[in-house]
C-alpha cells in the first residue's frame, strides 16, 4: 500500500487515529496486544510518519517569526542577525518574512 497514512493503519487495525499515535509513541494506556498488532502493521508496510502532518498537530513548533515592512531598514538590520542567533541559543528556527503594503495600510 503507497502512502500509508495513520489513517489506513488505524482501519487495517480497527482502533482509532489516536491508538496508533500512542502506540508508535511508546505511550502508556494502551493493551499490549493492540499495541503489538499496530507495530506489525507499521513496520509490515514500512510506515513513515508524515512530518509535516505531525508538525501541524504539535502544539509547539519552537519558530519565532519576525514580519518586517522594508527589511532594509539600517534600523533592523543589525538586529536579525542578532535575533537569530539568540534565538539557536535556545533551539528555536528563526523565519524573516518581508511583507508589502500598498497606500491604503493593506496587504
Amino acid at each position: 500500500m503507497a502512502n500509508l497514512t495513520i489513517k489506513d493503519i488505524a482501519k487495517l487495525c480497527g482502533v482509532g487515529t489516536s491508538t496508533v499515535s500512542r502506540a508508535m509513541n511508546d505511550e502508556p494506556g494502551i493493551n499490549p496486544e493492540t499495541k503489538e498488532r499496530i507495530l506489525k502493521v507499521v513496520k509490515e508496510f514500512h510506515y513513515v510518519p508524515n512530518n509535516s502532518a505531525r508538525n501541524l498537530k504539535v502544539s509547539e513548533s519552537n519558530t519565532v517569526g519576525v514580519l518586517v515592512k522594508g527589511r532594509n531598514n539600517s534600523f533592523f538590520q543589525g538586529m536579525y542577525t542578532f535575533i537569530e542567533q539568540e534565538l539557536q541559543k535556545i533551539g528555536y528556527d528563526f523565519i524573516l518574512k518581508e511583507i508589502f503594503w500598498d497606500d491604503n495600510n493593506t496587504m
